[in-house]
């Protein structure tokens, strides 16, 4: 069974489309009586997520997703900047299709997700749209919440720099490359910096790089969080909005934040919406 999901409020005439979901489970239950039903994304159902082996040799993102999505049958968008990067070589060593795009997508700074029979791979932290267009801001008042938290990180104890390895071929060691600032000292992974180091080992200079600034740029976003549940739903809103907030503190109302994850949920009270939000200082 297919569940077609749209989102809306009472007297607005607009519905938002949430995606198709495949039903996994349907629980009946009572008193009173209730029906509860567990789905999951159409998409992921499909053997999208077993395991194989594979290599990639000299093809570009665009390729590699490109022929992964041919394979499920998917349409893939993805703007032109993140379908030119040259991965020279990617090996899929008993892992899913899902997990391999998910993981080439984090390495290069980017997001990816399965929607109404589309594979999206999309800039994080652009406010844009995986074919490139700009997302609508969203102004979320002190009056629209029922319950907020706003963090801030301290810079002088969060990391400043990212370094990853490669396997250097012609001088037959590893090789580190950095990101950010990682020559100031204490607090990091490596003991006498601040620098976050990056697990494995990359096949060359340029995935390595990429790998780290896309972990540096990760952590500059995550610098301050600000958390809301709405009184009323948001159906509109979604991963990547970028969010205007008014009437808290101005240190809160300055910033640029975007949302790292929107959550929307049903009850006897109405249509609610959780937000995560992500902004740089």
């Amino acid at each position: 069974i297919i569940l077609e999901v749209v989102l809306g409020l009472l007297l607005r005439v607009t519905l938002h489309d949430k995606g198709d979901f495949v039903v996994d489970e349907v629980e009946f239950a009572g008193t009173p009586d209730t029906i509860t039903i567990k789905a999951s994304s159409a998409n992921f159902k499909s053997d999208i997520k077993a395991g194989k082996s594979k290599s990639y040799h000299r093809q570009n993102l665009g390729q590699v997703a490109g022929s992964i999505a041919k394979s499920h049958d998917l349409q893939l968008v993805i703007t032109d900047d993140l379908s030119s990067i040259d991965l020279k070589h990617v090996d899929q060593t008993n892992e899913s299709d899902l997990n391999l795009l998910s993981r080439l997508a984090k390495q290069n700074g980017a997001e990816m997700a399965i929607k109404k029979d589309r594979l999206l791979i999309f800039k994080a932290g652009t406010t844009k749209t995986a074919s490139g267009k700009q997302l609508p801001t969203i102004t979320i008042t002190r009056q629209d919440g029922d319950q907020f938290r706003y963090a801030e990180e301290d810079r002088d104890s969060d990391y400043t720099g990212v370094s990853a390895s490669y396997q250097d071929k012609g001088k037959a060691k590893r090789t580190r490359v950095t990101s950010g600032n990682p020559e100031i000292r204490g607090g990091g992974d490596d003991p006498n910096t601040k620098t976050r180091v990056l697990k494995g080992t990359f096949a060359d200079a340029d995935s390595a790089k990429r790998a780290a600034d896309a972990e540096m740029a990760k952590i500059k976003r995550q610098m301050a969080t600000f958390n809301i549940t709405t009184a009323y739903g948001i159906p509109k809103i979604s991963t990547e909005s970028p969010v205007k907030l008014h009437s808290f503190k101005k240190q809160i109302d300055d910033l640029n934040w975007i949302v790292a994850k929107a959550t929307h949920s049903y009850s006897t009270s109405g249509l609610t919406t959780q937000l995560e939000l992500e902004a740089s200082i």
